[in-house]
């Protein structure tokens, strides 16, 4: 495993319940309601997946995928199937995931973690490049991948820091 510790497998515990909400909101919103409502739950779903798209690559050293997330939360990878994790509250919620990432990749730095600063790299790098193959029409979802740049610039900042400072080594890719 990559890290685990006492606050991540807490974590883990903790998402068990959330099926249970999920789970009583489907109930109550029917899917032919589900868009007249999903403005009221739809940020604390990204939230939630968030958090879980983190754990997974901490623990599993894997980025989150929709079925995975969907899954986590107990509610249909699809549309057809009823309540389900809507597409666009996924991409956001791995967009959300990607400016904690540069600031754990910037906290690694600091506490002489530096390999895992280049795990990171590469997780923000396979996010942007598979972004890059969409054609954004939103608006916040346009933002959201601007913030990705941002982040993906301030890891390679990090990771040029370290080399300058003979702290990271080069990979047999970089050479």
């Amino acid at each position: 495993m990559f890290i685990v510790s006492g606050w991540f497998l807490k974590l883990q515990d903790e998402l068990q319940n959330v099926k249970t909400f999920y789970s009583s909101l489907a109930k109550v919103v029917s899917s032919d309601r589900y868009y007249r409502y999903h403005e009221l739950f739809r940020h604390i779903t990204q939230k939630i997946v968030c958090v879980a798209a983190i754990l997974i690559f901490f623990t599993q050293r894997h980025l989150l995928t929709r079925s995975e997330a969907a899954e986590i939360l107990g509610v249909a990878e699809r549309e057809e199937n009823g309540f389900h994790l809507d597409l666009e509250d996924y991409l956001h919620a791995i967009l959300l995931s990607t400016s904690e990432f540069c600031r754990f990749a910037v906290n690694f730095a600091t506490f002489g973690h530096y390999e895992r600063v280049d795990d990171i790299a590469d997780i923000l790098g396979k996010i942007s490049a598979a972004f890059r193959l969409l054609n954004f029409k939103s608006g916040n979802l346009r933002k959201h991948y601007d913030t990705l740049k941002y982040s993906l610039n301030k890891v390679e900042e990090v990771k040029y820091n370290l080399t300058i400072r003979g702290l990271r080594k080069y990979s047999k890719q970089e050479k």
